[in-house]
């Protein structure tokens, strides 16, 4: 398992889920998938898989019914991968966390989407309101472990373990899951390639 810099001293409360999505993709019993799309199973080096959008649809892979970390209980997750999404229109990649209950507008996360600006962005989204705020990080289809520590009335974001953005407003309440969230563009197709998640919280 990576090391990693956290803002958290690790006890015995701490749950914690990591998929390193070695084999013949994903589990069926801990992801859904859903949406128009595909998972590929890529053979690299430790394996990785490949979270695909047909062109001007989304795929969103998540942890279905299995989910349960909470904001005000320190959840924090990272997702090593690269992101490539179509560089038109409405292409995106994201991941992170997003609600149980309401995923689609309920969520935490980084988002690289090329025509709304260069940089990878950071994202706390609830109740249909969004703080969406610029990393300075230009974005780009490399591997990067992509960061999200809460902390009361916070939550950080890291990229390659460097703090880059601190949002303070629109922090979902609900119970989270990790999620990959791609949107393919026009006749091009969107892209996240993960080699790993690891997400955790302590118990209330």
């Amino acid at each position: 398992m990576p090391l990693f810099q956290s803002t958290f001293y690790p006890d015995l409360s701490t749950v914690i889920f990591y998929d390193d999505f070695i084999g013949a993709g994903y589990n069926a019993r801990l992801w859904a998938v859903t949406g128009t799309g595909s998972i590929t199973a890529l053979s690299l080096i430790g394996g990785r898989i490949r979270v695909r959008a047909n062109a001007g649809l989304s795929y969103l892979l998540n942890h279905g019914n299995n989910g349960g970390y909470a904001v005000s209980t320190k959840a924090r997750v990272w997702w090593n991968g690269a992101m490539t999404p179509a560089t038109a229109a409405n292409g995106k990649a994201e991941c992170g966390y997003q609600g149980v209950t309401n995923p689609a507008t309920e969520y935490i996360c980084w988002r690289y989407q090329p025509n709304t600006g260069a940089n990878f962005r950071c994202l706390c989204v609830s109740g249909g309101s969004t703080n969406d705020q610029d990393s300075g990080v230009a974005g780009d289809n490399n591997d990067h472990t992509f960061q999200i520590e809460c902390v009361p009335g916070q939550v950080l974001f890291f990229l390659d373990g460097i703090l880059r953005q601190t949002l303070a407003t629109f922090i979902t309440a609900e119970a989270l899951q990790p999620f990959v969230n791609c949107t393919g563009s026009a006749a091009v197709v969107s892209d996240f390639n993960a080699n790993w998640v690891d997400a955790r919280g302590n118990r209330t």
